[in-house]
């Protein structure tokens, strides 16, 4: 993870000096969340019905010719299903694939950082690591929209419920469909 989180950092340092094009900007997206669990239990957290955005990242993008770019990315999610919700930051390429429509291939790394502790139960602190694929069209020059199902790497509990004295409910995320909206221009 340390070394994901300085590639972040070095990324858009190692490629100014060499004269390309780069981009910088923002996006807001909206999380649905499927989340499975040891006793067969299935929980979704349906973010598009929330009226905020779940999820805020900035984003600075190294373009190296019409078709490819790649994109370091840090942003925060809101906790408004209590029990997910942190920093995250990743890589991704972009390929232009015809005219205004493009594909997304990258990962996501996740700090889960837990809001809701209770007897009953309660999230845990723990990182995760996604793989990111999505599809997006420009909408005009400087918006995009795009729709990225994030897929974990590995299977870990993310929050608990204790429905018996006796018994605990371990959930983990299953995938993610996130909807975005990318602001972007030139520098």
């Amino acid at each position: 993870m340390k070394k994901l989180f300085f590639l972040y950092i070095l990324f858009p340092i190692l490629l100014t000096a060499q004269n390309k094009n780069f981009n910088a900007g923002f996006d807001v997206s909206w999380d649905n969340i499927w989340f499975d669990s040891n006793n067969n239990q299935s929980n979704i957290f349906n973010g598009f019905l929330v009226s905020i955005p779940t999820v805020y990242n900035i984003h600075f993008t190294y373009v190296h010719n019409k078709k490819i770019s790649f994109q370091t990315k840090l942003g925060y999610v809101l906790p408004l299903f209590e029990n997910f919700g942190g920093i995250e930051y990743g890589i991704s390429g972009k390929y232009q694939i015809y005219n205004d429509l493009f594909t997304t291939l990258g990962i996501i790394n996740h700090s889960n950082e837990p809001s809701d502790k209770r007897h009953s139960g309660g999230s845990y602190n723990i990182n995760l690591l996604f793989i990111n694929f999505g599809i997006g069209y420009n909408l005009s020059k400087y918006v995009s929209a795009e729709v990225n199902y994030l897929h974990p790497t590995q299977s870990m509990p993310i929050y608990y419920e204790r429905n018996k004295p006796d018994e605990i409910v371990l959930y983990s995320v299953k995938y993610i469909v996130r909807l975005s909206l990318v602001f972007g221009w030139e520098l």
